[in-house]
């Protein structure tokens, strides 16, 4: 669970959009950034606790199917 307050005051506590890791856990009373929308506090982005390794590992994967497929289609034309 992550807990905020906003700029007008409200206290907002939410469970935790990014999950914790061996390398860079959660602790009680971590300060992070977090930046959220005014209108849905619930809404918020936590700041510098990205997984870049594993997106690029997806992006790259998804390159690899593209490639094969065009391949693919380039071998299979008459």
């Amino acid at each position: 669970m992550l807990q905020f307050s906003t700029e007008a005051g409200q206290v907002v506590e939410i469970g935790s959009p990014v999950p914790a890791t061996r390398r860079r856990p959660l602790r009680n009373g971590d300060t992070l950034l977090v930046t959220y929308d005014p209108a849905d506090p619930g809404s918020i982005v936590v700041h510098n606790r990205e997984r870049r390794l594993l997106d690029y590992g997806f992006i790259a994967a998804g390159t690899l199917v593209l490639l094969l497929a065009l391949v693919l289609v380039g071998l299979a034309a008459p």
